[in-house]
């Protein structure tokens, strides 16, 4: 295989498939079979690799373009903008459009530790300090994206009076009947919950089918 192809080989092994769509890529590859000449062509190493690099670009590509949007959320408990911005904008972000965002929570805002003895000073004094540990607990704590989102801005709402009734944002809903069951943190409806409890193993193999397209051995009949 002469140089050329080498160098294109190298070009690709070096790349992301991220970073380069499959028609970015493709000149490389017909640059380098065709300056390599027949031999390059015929080449089952360039043919084998050509084949598997442009799948694996064009597969990437739709994953990336079907992923959520990444969004970032750096705020203090007490700040009344920050307030504003989760009351008003992401809770109802959140709770229209779930599946095209992916949330991080970042309680901590303009909070500084001491170089002195490591202590922790907020902008808005100890009780924000307070408020940001309750808020960074309550979004580890809580897997659903929406049930989060919701209980953090319900803790927002609450700001002036949060230990007196932050705690009724983090309760949850009383059960109507045992057993009852969650998915990925949501109770779901009446009928969700009838199906998980009728059919669980059903109800798991057909939503990891949807959310993977694979069907798992044990799923299979």
């Amino acid at each position: 295989m002469s140089r050329v192809p080498s160098i294109g080989l190298i070009l690709i092994f070096k790349s992301t498939t991220c970073v380069l769509m499959p028609k970015d890529r493709f000149p490389i590859w017909t640059l380098a079979i065709v300056s390599g000449g027949v031999k390059a062509v015929l080449n089952p190493l360039v043919l084998v690799v050509f084949s598997w690099d442009f799948w694996q670009a064009f597969r990437h590509t739709c994953a990336r373009a079907d992923a959520p949007l990444a969004v970032g959320v750096y705020y203090e408990s007490l700040c009344p903008d920050c307030k504003n911005f989760v009351v008003d904008q992401l809770n109802v972000t959140v709770s229209r459009v779930p599946d095209l965002v992916n949330v991080t929570l970042v309680p901590w805002g303009k909070a500084n530790v001491s170089s002195d003895d490591g202590s922790v000073h907020c902008q808005h004094g100890p009780e924000e300090c307070w408020a940001n540990r309750l808020h960074g607990c309550v979004a580890a704590a809580i897997d659903d994206a929406s049930v989060r989102t919701r209980a953090v801005a319900c803790l927002m709402a609450a700001q002036k009076t949060l230990r007196a009734d932050g705690p009724a944002c983090l309760q949850e809903p009383p059960l109507t009947f045992a057993p009852t069951m969650t998915l990925d943190g949501s109770q779901g409806t009446a009928e969700q919950q009838k199906q998980l409890l009728d059919d669980l193993l059903g109800v798991v193999c057909s939503t990891w089918q949807q959310r993977t397209g694979q069907t798992p051995a044990g799923c299979q009949q």
